[in-house]
């Protein structure tokens, strides 16, 4: 088993509570794309959890607000330019709005970064190796603002990014697009999560709203696979073409909702099947 680095939702740095949330448990680092979250005056501290180790207990803490802002302004730009960083649009689309509305209902101070068991694999002591990580993630978000500031994903060019930031990886869209991530949403643990999204009926399609009653998916509307299974055929059989006449842009076959346990067709627009 490879080692792991957690990233927890916190209110007290140092001292463990019932509400804190593990959001996310990878090997060995925090993909680069969600660096955003961890912007501001970033503080080396003692970790919340991995603490039994005498000596060995610097973490990494955030604040929570403007990181989860610098994370959704980033995805907007991501999606802004999705023709030259996005290969699966729609995959996209579907990510960025379960991972909005799973940060929309985070409501602690602090992100706490713990990279407790990275770090027992070297020799150099805990403090020291937080304090590279603290750097290397500074300058990652420096490339990733500027790219933003100046509305050019050219900036994004991994030899720009700290060492060791995406190991393996020719350039940052290849990064990006790896499907194990799910543009990152597969990084995220959302096990406990819930969910508010309510599920509407419109001129006989189907769509997701959040709490506020906005649309989830931008544009997007989608049809019920389970309450129409001839329509299901009639999607996929005919390669994305409606059953007469006329192209579907933008299908998206067999899409799960995260806590839902409904399966959609996604098309671009309304359309009657």
């Amino acid at each position: 088993m490879s080692h792991r680095i957690y990233l927890y939702h916190v209110n007290y740095p140092g001292e463990a509570a019932d509400e804190d949330l593990m959001m996310v448990e990878i090997g060995y680092g925090l993909p680069v794309f969600l660096h955003p979250l961890l912007v501001g005056e970033g503080l080396i501290g003692g970790n919340n959890y991995n603490i039994h180790t005498p000596g060995k207990n610097s973490g990494l803490f955030y604040p929570a607000e403007t990181g989860i802002e610098n994370l959704k302004r980033f995805y907007n730009f991501i999606e802004k330019h999705q023709s030259e960083l996005i290969e699966r649009p729609e995959e996209f689309t579907i990510a960025k709005a379960r991972i909005f509305d799973y940060l929309v209902k985070l409501d602690q101070d602090y992100f706490n970064l713990d990279a407790w068991d990275v770090f027992n694999t070297n020799t150099e002591s805990h403090h020291e190796q937080a304090t590279d990580l603290l750097e290397d993630i500074q300058n990652n978000n420096l490339v990733i603002t500027k790219a933003m500031d100046s509305a050019d994903p050219g900036h994004l060019k991994l030899s720009l990014f700290s060492r060791d930031s995406a190991p393996g990886f020719e350039n940052f869209k290849e990064f990006l697009n790896h499907p194990d991530f799910d543009y990152g949403w597969g990084v995220f643990d959302h096990s406990e999560a819930t969910s508010d999204v309510e599920i509407f009926e419109e001129n006989g399609l189907w769509g997701l709203k959040d709490q506020k009653g906005n649309l989830i998916g931008a544009v997007f509307y989608f049809l019920d696979f389970k309450t129409s299974v001839g329509n299901i055929n009639k999607c996929l059989i005919n390669n994305f073409t409606s059953p007469t006449s006329g192209e579907i842009d933008n299908v998206v076959p067999s899409v799960n909702i995260p806590f839902i346990f409904h399966t959609f067709c996604f098309i671009s627009s309304p359309f009657d099947f």
